[in-house]
């Protein structure tokens, strides 16, 4: 089983993946963008963005490749094409993104959960956090609210209201609930998939 969170920085998807490994009786690997983040290089105290598309130390842009979040969704595949559980942490602010887990996923065992809180409380949560670059949270929130809106989700817990535990049950429910988990399979061909990214 694949539990894909989807959620804005701050929106509480870490420790939401930790309540699912926790309650869960089975073993689930912790899966997620910063993981993928930490394998970049750091110099004069900037990490060079690779994950992303980034090719050059340089403040200069223009020279970008392709980004490698798909390689993170073939991981997450490969995991559970073994026989492993995986919670993953991810926003999908791009749409390519959703397209490529769409086509990488669909057909594995997926529960998709959006993990939504109000925009107030995070930013108020990054505010908190140390070394929080102040205004990503709203970022992330207003390209997320396409999706929101469109309800595209098997499930969406709100960390607003919900403690992590909570959402874990709530997650741990709706998998054994017997509705089908098919939100990556109807999104196949949507014309959400083909919509321009929110700047």
């Amino acid at each position: 089983m694949i539990i894909l969170l989807n959620g804005a920085s701050c929106s509480g998807k870490t420790t939401v993946a930790r309540a699912v490994q926790a309650l869960m009786p089975e073993p689930y690997l912790h899966i997620g963008l910063d993981y993928f983040e930490a394998m970049q290089p750091v110099r004069d105290g900037r990490r060079i963005n690779v994950i992303y598309g980034q090719r050059t130390f340089s403040d200069v842009y223009e020279e970008r490749g392709p980004d490698f979040l798909p390689v993170m969704h073939r991981t997450v595949r490969a995991f559970s094409d073994e026989g492993a559980n995986a919670v993953v942490e991810h926003m999908f602010t791009k749409r390519r993104w959703l397209k490529d887990v769409v086509e990488t996923l669909s057909d594995a065992p997926v529960m998709f959960v959006e993990v939504h809180c109000p925009l107030p409380v995070l930013e108020e949560r990054e505010r908190n956090r140390p070394n929080a670059y102040v205004g990503q949270a709203e970022e992330h929130h207003r390209k997320l609210a396409g999706l929101h809106r469109a309800g595209i989700h098997d499930l969406a817990v709100d960390t607003g209201t919900m403690d992590p535990a909570a959402c874990a049950r709530a997650i741990q429910d709706r998998m054994h609930d017997g509705a089908p988990l098919d939100a990556l399979r109807r999104l196949r061909g949507s014309p959400l998939l083909d919509e321009a990214d929110v700047e």
